[in-house]
């Protein structure tokens, strides 16, 4: 299993229900609204501080069980 990360949203875009979260090591991940964990939450906002799991898709890398720092 990977360990917690930290990050930023970099944008999400509702209409679309994803976005991307910049690390802190500077690495963009995709992010989808269904892997936000927090009660209530369907959306992240610019600037917003999470945490997440890193794991590597068919395209790239993705954040998972996404929470709101």
């Amino acid at each position: 299993m990977s360990e917690r990360q930290q990050g930023v949203v970099k944008f999400f875009i509702n209409e679309k229900s994803y976005g991307f979260i910049t690390s802190k090591a500077g690495e963009n991940l995709f992010v989808h609204f269904k892997e936000i964990q927090e009660s209530g939450f369907t959306t992240l906002k610019e600037g917003m501080a999470v945490t997440f799991v890193a794991r590597r898709g068919q395209n790239g890398m993705h954040a998972t069980d996404v929470r709101i720092a």
